[in-house]
Parts: C-alpha cells; sequence; structure tokens
C-alpha cells in the first residue's frame, strides 16, 4: 500500500505547471534566471553574468540568456566580442522573432566598435579618414603632373637632339685658339745722302795756244744703290689650347691632333708645354695645353 502512495506521488509530481513548461519552452525563466535579472537590476553586472553563464550551461538553448548576455557585454562591459557572440547565439535559436532586426543591427555596431579599438584603425577618428582620403587624391594629381611635365621635356629633349649641332658646339672637342704673332715693325736703312767731293784749284797753265775747246769732265751725282729686300721674320706655328677632359691622357690627346704619328705628337706637346705645365704625364681635368 505505502509503495502505491508514491508511485501516485511522483506521478502527481510530474503533472506540475513547471514541470510541463520546462520541456516544452527553452526559455522557462528558472530561478536562476530570475536571480540573474535582480542582479542586472542592482547594476551587479558581473554578478548578473555569473548567473546567466550558468543558465546557457544548464540550458544551451535558451534564446533569452544569451540575449541578456550580448546586452551586457555590449552596453555595459564594452566587450564586444562576446557580445557578438551572444546576439548571433540568439539569432540562430530564434530567427523569426521580432527582435531579430534589432538585433542584426547591434551586431553591425558591435562590429564597428571593436574596429575602432584597434592600432592604427581608420574608424578611431573619422576626420582623420577623411584628410587621408583627402590627401591621396592631391597625391595622384600631383603624381599625373609630374608624368606631364616629364613628357614635355622628353618631347623637347628629342627635338633638340634631332637638330644638327655645330662642330664648335659639340660637347668635350677641343678647343684649339690661334696665337697670331704680332707683326713687329722692320727698320729699313736710310737711303745714302749724296755728298760732293770739292775739286781741287786748277793748275795754272800758260795759256794755250788757241785750240778747239776740250770738254770739261762735270761731276754726276751717283744715284744710292737700291737696298736688298730684307727677308721677313718667319711665322711662328699655330698653337692650339686643349682643355683637358676627364679620363684624358696624353697619348690620346696627341692621337687626336697627330693621327699620323702619335708618338711624334705626344714629343711636341711635352716640348710645347715645358715651361707652363710641371708633368704633362699627370694631367689634371680643366688643365690647358699648349697643342702646336
Amino acid at each position: 500500500m505505502r509503495r502505491w502512495v508514491l508511485v501516485l506521488a511522483l506521478l502527481f509530481a510530474g503533472c506540475t505547471p513547471e514541470a510541463k513548461l520546462k520541456p516544452a519552452d527553452n526559455d522557462f525563466e528558472t530561478p536562476v534566471f530570475l536571480r540573474a535579472k535582480e542582479k542586472f537590476e542592482l547594476r551587479d553586472y558581473e554578478g548578473a553574468i555569473v548567473l546567466y553563464e550558468e543558465v546557457v550551461r544548464a540550458n544551451p538553448n535558451m534564446a533569452k540568456a544569451h540575449l541578456e548576455l550580448g546586452l551586457i557585454y555590449d552596453d555595459k562591459l564594452g566587450d564586444y566580442v562576446s557580445a557578438i557572440y551572444h546576439y548571433r547565439r540568439f539569432l540562430k535559436l530564434r530567427p523569426d522573432s521580432d527582435k531579430a532586426r534589432i538585433v542584426k543591427q547591434w551586431i553591425t555596431r558591435a562590429e564597428l566598435a571593436f574596429a575602432a579599438q584597434q592600432p592604427n584603425s581608420p574608424l578611431q577618428n573619422a576626420d582623420e579618414l577623411a584628410r587621408l582620403q583627402k590627401d591621396n587624391i592631391n597625391l595622384k594629381a600631383q603624381i599625373e603632373e609630374a608624368h606631364r611635365v616629364q613628357r614635355e621635356m622628353q618631347a623637347q629633349l628629342k627635338a633638340a637632339l634631332a637638330q644638327p649641332i655645330a662642330p664648335a658646339m659639340r660637347p668635350g672637342a677641343p678647343v684649339a685658339v690661334e696665337e697670331r704673332p704680332q707683326a713687329q715693325p722692320v727698320a729699313r736703312p736710310a737711303p745714302p745722302q749724296v755728298v760732293q767731293q770739292p775739286q781741287p784749284p786748277a793748275p795754272a797753265v800758260p795759256a794755250p795756244r788757241p785750240q778747239a775747246e776740250k770738254a770739261v769732265p762735270v761731276a754726276v751725282p751717283v744715284a744710292p744703290p737700291t737696298p736688298a729686300p730684307t727677308a721677313q721674320a718667319p711665322q711662328e706655328p699655330t698653337v692650339r689650347m686643349h682643355v683637358v677632359q676627364e679620363g684624358e691622357t696624353l697619348w690620346r690627346i696627341a692621337s687626336r691632333y697627330y693621327p699620323g704619328n702619335v708618338q711624334r705628337g705626344v714629343e711636341k706637346i711635352q716640348e710645347a708645354n715645358k715651361g707652363t705645365v710641371a708633368d704633362v704625364t699627370k694631367l689634371r681635368v680643366g688643365q690647358q695645353l699648349r697643342v702646336p
């Protein structure tokens, strides 16, 4: 008899409202869930999280507990990763809930807030992001202008290279400076002056017998001798001046001016620059050499 009483008591206990609702409704507010709500109203957010976590461990499919956890992590603690997790758990369990739309907006807001927390994130400062975008546009414009100027300069250079260049203007051409000797006045000898010698007095002679008159010699002036033509002073050979360029040697310079006999050209340049250049074998860029 006592056994049957116990069986009937167990049967009646299984038919209570709580026993009927709990299996059918995953969002049934258990005593632990109600204590968690009390903690939240008292602003004990850490205590509320501990109790809500206990609820979801006992019933992982309780969407209401996930939603409450998401709100606390999002609005109160700023733990956006945990908030996004619980928001998504709620949407998975209740995709047709009337709160699904606003929960999706909360997820987007939490994602942006989390991105703004990262170092060097452009979302940290919208003004800085706008400034960077403006600077990027300005840099692109400057690069395009630089390319345009470069194309114009290349076209001008190409046109200049197409024109013939005078030999004297070619870079690296030797500069020849001719030294013309100044004409020295030639002293011409003065023409000799004619000096008449005085005639000695005629000796007294007796009166001649009348005879035919004899011709008396008359002094004839002697014409001055024609001066011999003076020989012109020999002209000095033309001397050119060569400016030493980078990498030039005495042998290379001689081969330019004396291609037929380079050795003779070296000797001539050495001889012409003895008094002005200490050592022609050690040339310096910009040095001037006399090239006969």
